[in-house]
């Protein structure tokens, strides 16, 4: 995504979405599905202006599941998240609450970090009783059955088995589609016609889908708040965790939280 040039365009439209005069405006990041500006009005208010990256061949709606939901979460109360204000389908893109903070280091994160990210996983997870969420989507490739989780392993699977590099190509033949395999044998013989059944509703949560230290800001008071609902929606918990844990942004939060490996291939 290439960055927009014309900061003077983005100032009027940053002073039409806001329906204020806008004094500066300054890009602070930009990536492959985004870009954030900062904006400052005349009053030295501060938003954050983001463009959503919409590929052809990708049919979700970044831009309205983001905002959506941050419309959602706020309505409930949730104070760790960025509030949003208004939005322009046209231009595809959003005004939300300028958060002050910096970007957690993976290997920095305490047990208390942890601890504040479970507190929110846990609220989420007691929103599933709003009667308004039956109206949020599932998230990105939520999976809600052992035999959806298997397909969607295999769909990444083949994307990587698409790549010319002799060492890849190897590795997952020899190494990584076997032990796949393995797993999924040993797991339908753990779990036998369940492994098949989609997990009831009652046990689904909300989930950011993208949920992480990475994508976190922390504030000078010492809270965290969370960034990024692009992909939000109903989830299945274990998966909720197992992005949080195995996130490749996450090693250094690996080391706060114990884990234990159930699978035994000699089962």
């Amino acid at each position: 995504m290439q960055p927009v040039d014309d900061l003077e365009k983005l100032k009027l439209l940053a002073a039409s979405l806001l329906n204020a005069s806008v004094e500066g405006i300054e890009q602070v990041s930009g990536g492959r599905n985004s870009q954030v500006y900062r904006v400052e009005t005349s009053k030295s208010q501060r938003f954050a202006l983001k463009f959503y990256f919409q590929h052809p061949s990708d049919s979700r709606d970044r831009l309205r599941t983001e905002f959506d939901s941050l419309s959602f979460l706020s309505s409930r109360g949730l104070t760790n998240v960025p509030r949003p204000f208004s939005y322009d389908r046209q231009e595809n893109c959003a005004i939300y609450e300028w958060i002050e903070g910096v970007r957690i280091i993976p290997d920095q994160v305490t047990e208390p970090m942890v601890d504040m990210a479970a507190s929110f996983a846990i609220r989420l997870a007691e929103l599933r009783k709003e009667s308004d969420g039956n109206a949020v989507a599932n998230a990105s490739e939520a999976c809600f059955s052992g035999s959806a989780l298997v397909s969607n392993i295999h769909g990444r699977l083949a994307k990587l088995a698409e790549s010319e590099n002799p060492n890849l190509k190897k590795a997952l033949r020899d190494e990584i589609l076997p032990e796949f395999d393995s797993i999924v044998t040993w797991s339908r013989a753990r779990l036998g016609e369940s492994f098949d059944e989609e997990l009831p509703r009652q046990e689904r949560t909300l989930s950011p889908s993208d949920f992480g230290f990475h994508n976190a800001l922390r504030t000078a008071g010492g809270g965290i708040v969370f960034l990024d609902f692009e992909y939000f929606g109903w989830d299945d918990p274990v998966k909720l965790i197992s992005d949080f844990l195995l996130h490749p942004a996450m090693g250094g939060a690996l080391s706060v939280v114990r884990t234990e490996m159930v699978y035994d291939p000699a089962e």
